[in-house]
Parts: structure tokens; C-alpha cells; sequence
């Protein structure tokens, strides 16, 4: 259901240009945050709309904390979420089925895309999900 998807802005300069971009300027109805580091969850804040919400789904490391307005998240009633995805033993334990030919992986990827065709792939749906790689292919 998504219009659009932008590359996380990098600056303050970018956020701003950023949330201009959107509808009226009021920022997005929903951010997802991919890359756990104290800046980008600040970031995915200040690009939320009024009554948006925030998926904090790239953990930061232990230890470290983020610091973000007060305003958007009470009077703009912004939602945040946290999202954990797994843990290392998970993924040994993930490693060691494929490795073992028990969990056929070949069956669940499909084919190898380019950071540039990720937009056209999602759109297309199926049933396999694709192995995007840096490189177009």
C-alpha cells in the first residue's frame, strides 16, 4: 500500500527536503527505520506526519540512546514502534539447517535484483522473495 519510498536523507538539509516533498509538507503516514543508529530513528521522527507512525525496526547498539522533540510524538500524536527481528542464536541455528541441506533455501529466494529494480519487484509481488544485491543486474 506504500506510494511512495525514499532513500533515508542523510543530513538536517535532506530530512527538511524530505518532508517538503510529502503531501503539504506534513511528512509521512508511516516511516520505517531499517538502520538502527541513534541519528536515523531521530530522523524517522522529525519525517513523520501528524498522526503517523514510526516502526523502529533497526535495533542500535546496547548501550546508546536517542534523543528526539517532545512536541511530534504528544501533540502530533505520533505512534512509535519497536520491531525485534531475531537473535544470534536464531540465526546459528538458521545457518546450521541451510548448511545441513535440511532447510532448502533455493526454494523460498528467487531471483537476484539490483538496489534499482527493489521498487518495480515489490510491485510485482510473487511468491519468492528476491535476493537484492548492490549491483544492478
Amino acid at each position: 500500500g506504500a506510494e511512495r519510498a525514499w532513500p533515508a536523507p542523510r543530513t538536517d538539509e535532506a530530512i527538511a527536503e524530505l518532508r517538503d516533498a510529502t503531501p503539504e509538507g506534513a511528512g509521512a503516514d508511516v516511516v520505517v527505520e531499517a538502520v538502527g543508529r541513534p541519528e536515523t530513528w531521530a530522523a524517522a521522527v522529525a519525517l513523520a506526519a501528524p498522526g503517523g507512525e514510526v516502526l523502529l525496526h533497526g535495533g542500535c547498539a546496547a548501550g546508546t540512546d536517542v534523543t528526539f522533540p517532545t512536541a511530534p510524538l504528544h501533540y502530533g500524536e505520533l505512534r512509535l514502534s519497536g520491531s525485534y527481528h531475531h537473535t544470534p542464536d536464531a540465526v546459528r541455528e538458521a545457518l546450521a539447517l541451510i548448511a545441513s541441506g535440511s532447510l532448502r533455501s533455493a526454494d523460498l529466494l528467487g531471483e537476484e535484483v539490483g538496489l534499482d529494480e527493489v521498487p518495480a519487484v515489490l510491485a510485482a509481488g510473487g511468491e519468492k522473495r528476491p535476493v537484492v544485491t548492490s549491483a544492478a543486474s
